[in-house]
């Protein structure tokens, strides 16, 4: 029987599709066109394992036994928010940590912001950052850091980094700013150490100074309109769209 999740279609499944068995490549890529044109989210073709367990997962919660009438649902339809947020929170569960990809902020801490704290030096002292797809946080707050380190102790430099994503559940995550061993796994100790405090239960918790440079806001880059003065996407010094 078809479970009621989030407003789903009011006809009852058949059961058949068993969740263990393969999906077809055509079925599949239906699936990861359907989810480019409505979240901006691009899975490569060689991820199919990985797509098909998410498919599996969203046609489960989404009251289905059958994955191409799930897709047939789905096809043409415009999700309401809950069921746009359900179906973003099961894609984007993905790999994050602090300080991924050190090489970029190397980067950005010896070349990228010294340069651009050079040339706005006596033009406004503000840096205005965005860190697109930003999942649970870990990428904005390492941003921050970056930055912090970068102009030393200027208290007069105004510092906004707006960091989106379309999963409710990680801005919920990223917002309260906690976090555990594992989002450290490729950070310098330094950064634990000098910008968190720790708590309980093997739990680190951002420090505040770092906080505050960040606000956190739902978008969906294949559906909202950016760069765009309503949702403080416009006028960018650094666009971080999928880095680090």
């Amino acid at each position: 029987m078809q479970k009621t999740v989030l407003d789903s279609p009011d006809q009852t499944q058949p059961a058949g599709q068993k969740k263990s068995e393969n999906i077809s490549r055509h079925l599949l890529d239906e699936f990861l066109d359907y989810v480019e044109t409505s979240t901006g989210l691009h899975f490569s073709r060689e991820r199919y394992s990985d797509v098909e367990q998410k498919l599996l997962a969203a046609v489960n919660e989404f009251g289905f036994s059958r994955v191409d009438e799930f897709l047939g649902w789905l096809k043409g339809r415009s999700l309401s928010v809950p069921q746009m947020e359900l179906l973003a929170g099961l894609l984007t569960v993905g790999e994050t940590y602090f300080w991924r990809e050190p090489a970029i902020f190397r980067a950005l801490e010896e070349n990228i912001l010294p340069d651009l704290i050079r040339r706005k030096e006596n033009t406004g002292k503000t840096l205005r950052i965005w860190s697109a797809g930003c999942s649970s946080g870990e990428e904005a707050y390492s941003l921050a850091i970056a930055v912090k380190r970068s102009l030393f102790h200027r208290p007069d430099w105004h510092v906004t980094i707006l960091a989106t994503d379309l999963n409710p559940r990680a801005l919920r995550k990223a917002n309260g700013g906690i976090y555990t061993d594992w989002s450290f796994r490729n950070a310098p100790k330094w950064l634990k150490d000098g910008y968190f405090r720790s708590l309980a239960r093997g739990r680190y918790a951002i420090s505040p100074e770092i906080q505050k440079m960040v606000t956190f806001a739902p978008l969906n880059l294949a559906i909202d309109k950016f760069p765009d003065l309503e949702n403080n996407t416009a006028s960018m010094d650094i666009d971080c769209g999928l880095c680090p």
